[in-house]
């Protein structure tokens, strides 16, 4: 085939553009949204023929709800779909079409009836575009003359569109869609173990729909999943196939769950450690972070052991990419990560990984050409702060440290 001339060819590429903008909707998803809005939109019929005089007690359907009907049933995540857009958006669209048609004559009504009803849908944060089709609908009525009495926003418009989100809610619960559109908690800190890479609050993520005009597009809670996802996605990108067993830290020190306070603090002391794996014949119980044994020595009790303070975290699987836990390490809760068995909670320990692993191993992979090459480690004890290479020189006037449990993962 002979190409189109090259003048045809940014009309082409224009002309290319004007074609569909959407993805690909799964079929599955298609079939559900379809179906949703067919039932919904079928039983608020049925429910208006069973009425004795619909049309006299103002219960009867109208053309824009079809168009309240796809966003409630087939994008229940939009901000312009929620129960609060749906029903105040066309409300208040269909009262201002009516004042807008009391004050003026045609030609004029229509436009001005629509354009006052997507202001005041904005201003009260409403937005729904069946409720300018509302608007619309209201000023063609008046012009023909037989305007809608004052409680059309009411009776029809409010109680149908209140029945239909009604059973929007139903469907998509019963369908595993949320609906409606779930709210982030207020800002708190990330538990040990939350896989949510994303620690940015409900105000930052509605900044930044803000700032690129998307509020009516993408509501705060799925923009930040989606961060969380992308996040993760990029992390596990960057470190590729590399496992938690491959990065590590495999001699530890490790105490007992009848270690006393005194010793678990002289071994947090003399070796920098962070934290403390608590073992028991070579399996996990938990984990000894400095803030407890800071409290508990602050306390003045002394009569505490490991058992006492040690926290449950969670362990990983020794295969598991590594860039999945580059959100826990980046918490201000967990210094270190273990890493037993298949990942059991008090499986056989066999390593640890800490936050100075992850950023040797960050290091290597984004380091430029020229950038200064770190210290050879000689040791693997030295590899992070949780493992060090030996005691401590001994000071004159200190007593000598205990001497720790060693778990070594062969």
């Amino acid at each position: 085939m002979t190409p189109p001339p090259a003048p045809a060819r940014p009309l082409l590429r224009r002309l290319t553009a004007l074609g569909p903008a959407m993805g690909r909707i799964a079929q599955t998803e298609a079939l559900r949204a379809g179906l949703g809005a067919g039932i919904g939109i079928a039983i608020a019929a049925l429910l208006v023929t069973l009425l004795p005089d619909p049309r006299g007690t103002g219960i009867y359907l109208i053309a824009p709800l079809g168009a309240t009907a796809v966003l409630a049933f087939g994008l229940p995540n939009s901000p312009m779909a929620q129960p609060w857009s749906a029903v105040a958006g066309n409300t208040i669209a269909a009262t201002a079409a009516l004042i807008v048609a009391h004050l003026t004559d045609p030609p004029l009504t229509q436009g001005m009836a629509v354009g006052a009803a997507v202001i005041a849908m904005s201003s009260l944060r409403a937005l729904h575009p069946p409720g300018a089709a509302i608007a619309l609908f209201v000023s063609l009525e008046a012009e023909a003359g037989h305007p809608p009495d004052l409680w059309f926003p009411l009776m029809p418009v409010a109680v149908m569109t209140g029945a239909l989100v009604a059973l929007a809610v139903l469907y998509n619960r019963l369908t595993g869609r949320v609906y409606p559109l779930r709210r982030l908690a207020p800002p708190a800190a990330p538990a040990p173990g939350s896989d949510r890479p994303s620690n940015l609050d409900t105000a930052a993520l509605e900044g930044l729909l803000d700032r690129f005009n998307q509020s009516s597009n993408l509501g705060a809670a799925d923009l930040g999943r989606m961060l969380a996802e992308a996040e993760e996605l990029v992390a596990e990108t960057r470190f590729g196939a590399t496992r938690c067993d491959e990065v590590m830290t495999r001699v530890l020190l490790t105490v007992t769950p009848m270690t006393r306070l005194v010793q678990i603090a002289q071994l947090m002391g003399f070796h920098d450690l962070k934290s403390l794996p608590v073992v028991e014949r070579g399996k996990l119980r938990g984990m000894i972070f400095q803030g407890p044994v800071l409290r508990a020595l602050s306390e003045g009790r002394p009569g505490l052991r490991a058992r006492d303070l040690a926290r449950p975290v969670v362990p990983v699987a020794p295969d598991l990419p590594v860039g999945v836990l580059l959100a826990r390490l980046s918490s201000s809760h967990e210094q270190a990560v273990p890493v037993t068995e298949a990942g059991a909670p008090e499986g056989r320990l066999l390593g640890l990984i800490t936050r100075t692993d992850v950023l040797m191993l960050m290091f290597h992979r984004v380091r430029l050409p020229n950038a200064p090459q770190p210290p050879e480690v000689t040791s693997p004890e030295t590899t992070s702060p949780e493992a060090p290479a030996g005691p401590p020189p001994t000071q004159p006037g200190a007593k000598d440290a205990p001497a720790p449990d060693t778990a070594s993962a062969r």
